[in-house]
């Protein structure tokens, strides 16, 4: 039911809608939180913006949901001057943002809805141009590591691409996060968000996942969800797995995302392939439907979360909902609910000896993975009900609207 007697009208900007695992955790996010807020009486909108998609309006568990192609106004113009700026500048990533930004804009403006708040989450400068304006309410959510993670030179288009992602979150009435750890590692990169800030967990739904069935019953599998990039460290189990099979021969590593980015001129998978002493205990599914995650959950004893950081991976609320142990680094946002509940183990980043180590107890002994999971079950429970931070997410609304009520127009 709604706060009170308010029903709010709220407009979540996303690049995808319903998500897979081509475009990660920010798409589950929205899906989750869009249909929470809608079975509490929300008048819920997601304004889905992804080049080329073919426009369509439904219903999805309540959320209104608009396809769009994120197209923006004159784009012949746009294309000319897109190009003379590229080649003069040299600021691709940059352009990128401001067209992300641009192109949303345009089609929330296009569609006509008349909304109570707005929320855009800082990954690809969604928000950049709503922020810049200002006309409503605006929630922007943290979900991306702080640049310094990624691992690569920070080169001027960087800088200034990552600029205008800080600027859409520090102008947004409220910014929330996930955890008071994503916030130091973003000081510590000296990328503060400013004060308006909230921490709010992500949500699951533990009865989307019972079905997978208890973790006793799977082969020695670890299962690995999300693009395959440097800040996931991918690499890492492959080079455990490889170490695991000296004592489990039969032991598995399933990689379920598609590459991220490119490492050397190549794919991700590629430089991968190309790079690793041993495969031979890999499998390597590619991007599948969210719905078929259940069933890689189903057959997969662990999962493992080898990222060098990792703000706070849905996938592992995933694992620990469908009653599977997490090993994750403790460069994770999930490490501390891991550790706090004895559902998994934390490890040091970019090592693949102390991944294998906490790996192999779980991989020999199905009973131990399954005790563990149901502790995981039992963490997610208590920590990322769906009704409970839904209603925090309603009370961060509330103080977005309230707080541009009471600003003046020109800050």
């Amino acid at each position: 039911m709604a706060t009170g007697s308010a029903r709010l009208r709220i407009l979540f900007i996303a690049r995808q809608y319903p998500p897979d695992m081509a475009w990660g955790g920010i798409g589950a996010y929205v899906a989750a939180m869009g249909a929470a807020l809608a079975a509490r009486g929300h008048e819920v909108h997601v304004l889905s913006c992804v080049e080329g998609q073919a426009k369509r309006d439904y219903v999805d568990k309540g959320v209104f949901v608009h396809d769009r192609g994120g197209l923006i106004p004159a784009e012949g113009l746009w294309n000319v001057s897109r190009k003379m700026l590229k080649g003069m500048l040299k600021i691709p990533k940059t352009l990128w943002r401001i067209e992300k930004g641009l192109g949303a804009y345009c089609e929330y403006r296009r569609l006509g809805l008349s909304v109570d708040v707005i929320e855009y989450p800082d990954w690809g400068g969604l928000g950049t141009v709503f922020a810049a304006l200002k006309g409503r309410p605006l929630v922007a959510t943290l979900h991306t590591p702080p640049p310094s993670a990624y691992r690569i030179p920070m080169s001027r288009d960087m800088r200034w691409a990552w600029s205008l992602v800080y600027q859409s979150c520090r102008r947004a009435d409220v910014t929330t996060l996930t955890s008071p750890f994503h916030l130091s590692a973003l000081k510590a990169d000296h990328w503060d968000p400013g004060g308006n800030i909230r921490f709010i967990p992500l949500l699951i739904d533990c009865e989307e996942w019972r079905s997978s069935g208890p973790a006793s019953c799977t082969d020695p599998i670890v299962l690995f969800a999300g693009r395959l990039e440097r800040v996931k460290a991918p690499e890492v189990l492959v080079d455990a797995i490889a170490l695991v099979r000296r004592k489990i021969p039969r032991a598995t590593a399933v990689f379920v995302g598609n590459s991220g980015e490119e490492r050397e001129g190549l794919p991700y998978l590629d430089w991968l392939k190309a790079t690793a002493g041993d495969l031979s205990g890999c499998v390597f599914a590619g991007a599948v439907p969210r719905e078929e995650m259940r069933t890689y959950l189903s057959r997969s004893r662990v999962l493992a979360v080898p990222s060098v950081f990792d703000v706070y991976p849905v996938a592992s609320l995933e694992a620990m909902a469908a009653a599977r142990p997490v090993v994750a680094t403790r460069t994770t946002g999930t490490s501390d609910l891991i550790e706090r509940y004895g559902c998994g183990t934390a490890i040091p980043p970019s090592d693949p000896v102390a991944l294998a180590d906490a790996l192999l107890p779980y991989l020999s002994d199905p009973r131990r993975a399954a005790e563990a999971g149901e502790r995981a079950r039992s963490a997610v429970r208590e920590n990322n009900d769906v009704n409970v931070i839904a209603a925090e997410r309603e009370t961060v609304y509330l103080e977005a609207i309230r707080r541009f009520n009471r600003m003046p127009e020109d800050i």
